[in-house]
């Protein structure tokens, strides 16, 4: 996805540009919404949970549709200009790959030890404070 929009970036050039910006604040936006959800939620209820998780075409094709995505994909692809619309997918690529991995095992640890637990709610808050932080990288 990010060497598609850098690719519309570099065939377009400064006419989607904007375009792209629009869609980067909106990211931004719905960023702050997920981070102000996550801030006020109540921890889980474990009691009687099934399901299984999605597969990897919906996570695929998800992507698409994700504001998140989007709006990391129009700001990188911005910032990298028409001139070097090969690096985001790139440096995606070699940083964003391993890191996978380490978030599942981080992700299974904390379901296992946080979910359900007082600590919960800590966490949740914690980590929209960070996210809404990380906002802050998108608009400098």
């Amino acid at each position: 996805m990010v060497f598609v929009v850098s690719l519309a970036v570099a065939h377009y050039g400064e006419a989607i540009i904007d375009q792209l910006t629009i869609i980067k604040y909106l990211g931004i936006g719905f960023l702050l919404y997920l981070a102000v959800k996550l801030f006020l939620a109540a921890p889980s209820d474990l009691s009687g949970r099934t399901g299984t998780a999605p597969g990897f075409i919906f996570a695929f094709l998800f992507q698409w549709t994700n504001p998140k995505a989007w709006a990391m994909a129009s700001s990188t692809a911005v910032i990298a200009g028409p001139e070097l619309f090969f690096l985001p997918a790139l440096i995606y690529q070699i940083v964003i790959f391993p890191c996978v991995g380490v978030w599942f095992w981080f992700g299974d640890l904390l379901k296992r030890r946080i979910l359900g637990t007082p600590y919960e709610r800590y966490l949740n808050r914690a980590l929209a404070v960070l996210l809404a932080l990380s906002v802050l990288m998108m608009v400098i």
